[in-house]
């Protein structure tokens, strides 16, 4: 990632989940134990956006 990218050490998915409800199902822990998502499902990916969207720039209905 760009090192100015401000998501450049990964994602905090606990706080993001705690936002917006639906990421909760899609959390897992990656090999090494830190929670993720499989980036590979679109619905996954879709609540991520949504609940960055939501934590960053108070969109609280994006589809």
């Amino acid at each position: 990632m760009h090192p100015r990218n401000p998501h450049n050490q990964g994602y905090d998915f606990t706080q993001l989940a705690q936002l917006h409800k639906p990421l909760q199902a899609c959390l897992a822990p990656n090999p090494v134990g830190k929670l993720t998502i499989d980036f590979s499902q679109p619905s996954a990916v879709k609540a991520l956006n949504s609940a960055l969207l939501k934590q960053y720039y108070q969109v609280m209905n994006w589809d």
